[in-house]
């Protein structure tokens, strides 16, 4: 079934992206907790193949991820495309992760794809599901690997 997004509902959305980007941006691992609902499952870049936590967990282990950086982790989306009926709403696009890991001479940076599904509680949108994921290349390498995709740019 489909429906028209609402100016309000793809606005608030398109905010909380933005609160979202800004707060990872900044490091504030509370501010991006918050933006979850408590039973939130994200698909993170990162191990484990599927991620559960409560927001205090989630702020901890970002806190955590952060620490890993010499500065701050600069997050960019592009291309957002938001859909929505009623409560429940989901959102793509590409995003950026602009970095420099603690030890190296230079940052790198990483697009990757994103999709958030949300869900209006309280009349609020929260994160609800969290989809990130790089493409590969499909050539299978010398050693039996496969390449991930980092190289490529929107």
């Amino acid at each position: 079934m489909t429906g028209t997004v609402p100016t309000t509902a793809r606005d608030a959305i398109r905010d909380l992206v933005d609160a979202h980007a800004a707060a990872l941006s900044a490091g504030d691992a509370e501010a991006v907790a918050a933006l979850y609902a408590p039973d939130a499952r994200s698909f993170d870049l990162r191990p484990p193949l599927q991620y559960r936590s409560s927001r205090e967990q989630r702020a901890d282990d970002l806190r955590a991820w952060y620490g890993g950086f010499a500065g701050p982790a600069l997050f960019e989306v592009r291309e957002l495309t938001v859909e929505a009926f009623g409560d429940v709403a989901f959102a793509h696009g590409l995003a950026r992760l602009t970095a420099t890991p603690h030890g190296s001479p230079g940052p790198f940076s990483l697009w990757y794809r994103m999709t958030l599904g949300l869900r209006r509680v309280d009349g609020s949108w929260l994160i609800t599901h969290e989809h990130k994921s790089t493409p590969f290349y499909m050539e299978m390498a010398a050693d039996h690997s496969f390449k991930a995709a980092v190289d490529l740019e929107p």
